[in-house]
C-alpha cells in the first residue's frame, strides 16, 4: 500500500525533530578552564580521564580525586569550582535567548559557585544535595554538601528542603545555614575565617604550584582554630 503524502510529510516532520533534539543533547553546555591533580567524568556509562579545555556536557557526572580540584565555566558564564573528592552531576542545562536553566547535583565535597543575572530570561539556576534545593538568581554560593551547608557570599538564595511540606528560607549575602534532620536551620551570619576555611578547602592544592620551599613556608604558618560548623 502506498504511504498517502500526508502521512509521509508527518514522518520527515517527526524525523526532523528527534534529529534536532538528539544534536542538541550532544551539544557542549561548557568546559574545564582549571584542573589540578585528577578528575575523572562518566559519560553515557564509560569513565573518562578530565583535562584542561574538555567540553562537557549534560548527564557528566564528575568525581574529583584528592588533593585535586576542578572548574567548569558554563556557556551560560555560571562558573563552579569543585574541591578534593567532590561528586557532581549535571542534570539539565537550556540556555537560549529566551530561558536559562541550569540545574546540577553534588552530592559530595565542596563548591564554589558564580551564577550571573540575566535580566531579560527565564531564568532557573538550582543546586541539589541529597536533602536540599538552593534556588539562585545572581549570586556567589558556597556548598559543602556532606555536612549540608549552604553559605552566599552575594545575592540572594531561596533554599528549601526535600521534604515535603517544608517551608523554604531565604539567605542573604554573608549568612550561612546548615540543614539539621533535613530542615535548613535559621540563618547565621558568616565570618571572615570560615570564608577562609571555605576557600582553602576548594583551592588548597595552591600548595602544590609552589616550588618545594614553601612547605617550610607552610609548615611555620600559625594553625587557626577551626569553626564549629566545619
Amino acid at each position: 500500500m502506498r504511504k498517502k503524502p500526508e502521512f509521509r510529510f508527518l514522518l520527515t516532520i517527526l524525523f526532523l525533530i528527534f534529529t534536532t533534539t538528539v544534536s542538541y543533547s550532544q551539544n557542549s553546555v561548557g568546559n574545564i578552564t582549571e584542573l589540578t591533580g585528577s578528575c575523572t567524568i562518566e559519560r553515557s556509562g564509560e569513565k573518562i580521564t578530565a583535562s584542561l579545555g574538555n567540553d562537557v556536557f549534560i548527564g557528566d557526572k564528575f568525581e574529583v580525586a584528592d588533593k585535586s580540584a576542578v572548574t567548569i565555566k558554563f556557556i551560560d558564564e555560571t562558573e563552579i569550582s569543585l574541591g578534593e573528592n567532590a561528586y557532581l552531576e549535571i542534570d539539565e542545562f537550556v540556555f537560549n535567548p529566551s530561558e536559562r536553566k541550569n540545574v546540577t547535583k553534588i552530592l559530595k565535597g565542596k563548591m564554589r559557585a558564580t551564577i550571573n543575572t540575566y535580566q531579560d530570561k527565564t531564568s532557573t539556576v538550582e543546586f541539589k544535595t541529597a536533602n536540599a534545593v538552593a534556588g539562585v538568581k545572581g549570586t556567589i554560593l558556597y556548598i559543602d554538601a556532606e555536612k549540608e551547608v549552604f553559605s552566599v557570599k552575594e545575592g540572594v538564595v531561596a533554599l528549601r528542603s526535600s521534604l515535603a511540606g517544608a517551608k523554604p528560607i531565604i539567605l542573604k549575602a554573608g549568612q550561612f545555614s546548615r540543614l539539621v534532620n533535613g530542615i535548613p536551620q535559621t540563618p547565621r551570619n558568616m565570618t571572615n575565617q570560615m570564608w577562609r576555611e571555605f576557600d582553602d578547602a576548594i583551592d588548597r592544592n595552591i600548595w602544590d604550584k609552589l616550588p618545594p620551599e614553601a612547605n617550610e613556608i607552610k609548615r611555620r604558618l600559625p594553625k587557626l582554630k577551626k569553626p564549629k560548623i566545619f
